[in-house]
Formats: C-alpha cells, structure tokens, sequence
C-alpha cells in the first residue's frame, strides 16, 4: 500500500470511529413507551375492572381520543380482534388536556350494529351513527337514565358498578333508542332465557320533570366601564350548574347582593334556576380593553350529551353513548365588558385682549366618546340534570408525547459498536507496511 493509499486509509479509519463513538454517546430519538393502564377504576362507577391491567401504544390516545379499553366483563380487551368482539358497554381512556387519564363506560345505542372496538374513537355527537333518529325528547330520556341508576343498591339497580348492573343499564338505554313503550319489557341482552325481568321507564311519570330545551344567556354592561371599576353580568337560564370563564377579566365572583347561588372554583350553581331571575356576576379590569365572560352548561343534558365512534369504516359501527364526557357544541353564552381609560382633557384658550385693566378668558373643552355598548349572545339548548360531568376541554394532538420514529437506544448502541469497529480495522490497515 502506498503512504498516500495509507493515510486515505487511516483518515477514513479514525472518522468511523469517531462517528461511532458520537452515536454511542448521543441521546437517543425520543420514542413512546408503551403506557400500562388499568380498567375502569370505582371512581368511574366500576368496582370490579379497575384491578384490570393492559398494555396499550400511548399514540392511541393522541388528539383527546377515547380507546375502548375493555368490554363489559374485561374480558375483552383493546384493540379488539374484530368489529363486532367487544360487548357493550365498554370502558373507554382519555387524556384530557392536564394530561391525566380519565375513564368512562360506553354503551351501544344501536343493538344491531357492532361496538367496532378495534381502533380509538372520535368525538361524533349529533353525527355519529344512529343518534339522528333520535328526538330530543329521547336524549332528555337518556340523560335522566345516566342520573338516575334505577334503585341503587337493590336487585334492580341499572349503573356501571358491575357486569350485571351495566347489563340492565344497557337494556334501559335501548328502551329509547329503540323506542321501546313506557312500561314495556326491556329489550333482552342475552336473549337466551336468562334476562333478569326488567320494565322500561315509566315515561309518562318522568318526562313532565325533564328540561327538554333549557336556555343559557348572558348580559354585559350597555356601555363602557372605568379601567380598574367594576363590570357587572347578568346570567339567565334554566338549568345548573354552568361553568363560568372570564378573558381579560379579574376577580371574578357573585356581584354584592347576589342570592340563590354559589361560586366556586368556576362552577355556578344555582338553587332554583330561572330565566326571569338572573345571577349577577362582576368582574374588574385594571387597564383599558375588553373583558368576556363566559357561561357554559355543565349538567347532564339531551343536548350536551356525547357520542363517540371510530373515525373511518363506520357502515356497521355505531355511536357509543358516553355517561361523562359532555358536549359543549351549542351549550354556551358570552357577553363583553369594554373598559375604558379617562377621558383625555382638551383645554383651549382664547387670545388674550389687553385693556385696562386686562383680562383672560378660557373655555374647558371635554372630549366625551363613548364606546359602542357590547352584544349579549343567546343559545336554545337541551334537557338538564346536576350529575358530575367531563366538558370537552380535551388535550389538543399538539401537546401528545412525542413520536419521532428515531433508533431505539439498544439500535443506537448496535451501530455504534460496529462503526467502532470499522474504524479500527481500517486504522489497522492504514499502519500496515507496504509490501515489495
């Protein structure tokens, strides 16, 4: 080998190394891991699948997807082997926008379509299938089976605390969805002779008390408010509690004198809510701009009731009723509060006339703009009851764990040592002697 060959050889043989080297100590590509869970815990109504342990891929779970966990029973767990696999209800995960996990159980709203638990579900609502034929009076009726487990503790308890209790539960909720007479046998689950004797609802008893078309609306100052003074709300509506925001606004609480209603923590509850009595809320601003506040229903209703379904394949799928996880699509009511700096002073004065003795006259001249008064934003909305939900302030697929499709550390380690290698056997031959 000639002495140009060889140091070709031995600069060619060092580089490698030293690449080989840099990949071993660089960090390696940011992968997901595998993310362990359990069943649906008692804290969503379960007491006897939390205990359930299945591994799942955390990208599953990306942009506030529910995944079908487990069936019924957890038995079956995801992803599921086929569409029509997993019995109803499910136990579905979803990692809400503080990140955390949150369980709830999905029941079938069409017997004959599968649960189609072999992929995460999306957020359909009035879309998903099956839910179009039903009548806001059905999802009043559905809302108030969620709220109302039928008896709990006794044999015909209808909830998610057991496989046997959901079981009722399921067939309670195809009572309405299909249309099922008040009083009328509950449509069979097994259909082998072994259904529990279960009636429908007595409807005609029940729908004088639901709140099929609750109303929310909020009422702003007419005109511009002080920076640093206070702005008064007006809330009306029908249905509690709300749950209420502000932007560009502080110091949120009931206005002085308020009765009839609490505040806490963004949630107004209201004892008797009514259209005619509205909740005065005030809020400050220290500084010139436009506050909002916002009122948006967080009770169980026919309108803000969820519905989840895979995103794709759906001919035989059908919508999965959520028990939580509510909608805000149509639930809310905003008003703004413009605040305004002090008026700018203008003085003008006019030519001075010297006479004896002399005198000065001026004129004070005040700049009085006001603002344009602010709009109140109304929404007709659906049937209401109080029972803890979930709204849809769900992590956005922005903010999901980060999947790069980098090397794993042991690929990175692999590759590394044989670069090393490499770099050696070629230093090697660079220092041989030549031969002849």
């Amino acid at each position: 080998m000639n002495n140009r060959l060889r140091k070709v050889v031995l600069a060619a043989g060092l580089a490698t190394a030293a690449a080989g080297v840099g990949l071993a100590l660089a960090p390696s590509a940011a992968n997901a891991a595998p993310l362990t869970v359990s069943g649906c815990p008692a804290s969503s109504g379960s007491q006897d699948t939390g205990a359930l342990q299945i591994t799942i891929d955390d990208a599953a779970l990306a942009g506030g997807t529910m995944v079908p966990v487990h069936d019924r029973t957890g038995q079956v767990t995801y992803p599921a082997a086929r569409d029509d696999a997993m019995s109803s209800p499910v136990c579905g995960l979803q990692r809400l926008a503080d990140g955390t996990l949150h369980h709830e159980w999905l029941y079938c709203t069409a017997a004959e379509l599968n649960t189609c638990a072999t992929a995460p579900m999306v957020r359909k609502g009035a879309s998903a299938t099956g839910v179009a034929v039903l009548t806001d009076v059905d999802k009043a009726r559905l809302a108030w089976l969620i709220d109302h487990p039928s008896g709990q503790g006794t044999a015909t308890e209808a909830s998610d605390r057991t496989a046997a209790t959901r079981v009722l539960r399921q067939r309670l909720v195809w009572c309405v969805t299909e249309k099922q007479a008040a009083g009328a046998p509950a449509p069979g689950y097994f259909n082998d002779g072994t259904d529990k004797p279960l009636n429908c609802p007595d409807w005609p008893a029940i729908d004088p008390t639901l709140n099929v078309d609750p109303t929310v609306a909020v009422t702003g100052p007419a005109g511009p408010v002080a920076a640093g003074a206070t702005a008064r709300f007006a809330v009306s509506t029908d249905t509690s509690p709300l749950v209420v925001t502000v932007t560009g606004l502080t110091g949120l609480a009931l206005c002085p004198g308020a009765t009839g209603a609490t505040l806490s923590g963004g949630t107004l509850t209201i004892a008797a809510p009514n259209p005619a009595a509205p909740v005065a809320l005030c809020a400050g601003r220290p500084t010139a701009g436009t506050g909002t506040l916002t009122a948006t229903i967080a009770a169980r209703t026919g309108r803000t009731l969820e519905f989840w379904q895979r995103a794709a394949n759906t001919t035989f799928c059908q919508g999965m009723l959520s028990t939580a996880t509510l909608s805000t699509v149509n639930a809310r009511a905003q008003a703004d509060a413009v605040f305004a700096a002090d008026a700018p002073t203008t003085t003008t004065v006019a030519p001075t006339t010297t006479v004896a003795p002399t005198t000065t006259t001026a004129v004070i001249v005040i700049d009085t703009t006001i603002a344009a008064p602010t709009t109140t934003v109304a929404l007709d909305l659906g049937a209401s009851t109080s029972a803890p939900s979930v709204l849809d302030t769900l992590v956005p697929a922005a903010v999901t764990l980060p999947r790069t499709g980098g090397l794993r550390h042991d690929d990175s380690a692999f590759w590394a040592l044989a670069l090393v290698l490499a770099g050696v056997v070629l230093v090697a031959l660079g220092r041989r002697p030549s031969q002849g």
